[in-house]
């Protein structure tokens, strides 16, 4: 159930990318409040800048102008491990990942809370267990990615996500 309570905010945000002589604008002066507990869907046809504004929103574009508030504090302000325990993010494009196996995956969602060695205590790996469960795809623990197909990527990418444990996640 939702909250009055504003989870994100985006204030006059311009998405877009920085070029030399001048910047390409995707989207401009884009206002909206996400509160807890809603799910929002974005809707467009390709290439009208969907993963262009996630991508924004969480942090892995720098913004053209305007602000991102989460939890009324702008995104800039946060520290990338504080951000990556309020923020998980699941992108169309994993393919990069090969050689590791779908839990091996999903354990570096629990990266933000393993501390600088990334060493899996008990509760992580229950964590882990759980989030392959709960896709779907516990069968498939020690499968290498590349072996996966498309389908069961993205839902090992989703696991990921949830072994991370925010307060947001966006999919793209």
């Amino acid at each position: 159930m939702a909250t009055e309570e504003p989870i994100i905010e985006l204030r006059d945000l311009t998405t877009g990318y920085r070029e030399k002589k001048k910047d390409k604008i995707i989207s401009e002066q884009l206002n909206a409040t996400l509160h807890v507990g809603e799910m929002t869907c974005l809707l467009g046809p390709n290439g009208a800048g969907k993963s262009t504004l996630l991508r924004t929103m969480a942090g892995f574009q720098s913004m053209l102008s305007g602000d991102i508030r989460l939890q009324h504090l702008s995104i800039t302000k946060y520290k990338p491990k504080d951000l990556s325990r309020l923020l998980s993010v699941v992108l169309t494009n994993n393919s990069n990942i090969r050689s590791m196996t779908a839990e091996e995956v999903v354990a570096i969602g629990r990266s933000p809370y393993t501390g600088f060695w990334g060493s899996l205590r008990e509760k992580d790996k229950k964590m882990v267990e759980k989030c392959l469960q709960w896709v779907g795809i516990a069968n498939l623990r020690d499968h290498k990615m590349q072996t996966l197909s498309d389908g069961e990527r993205q839902k090992v990418m989703i696991a990921k996500a949830l072994a991370q444990q925010t307060s947001i996640i966006y999919l793209d």
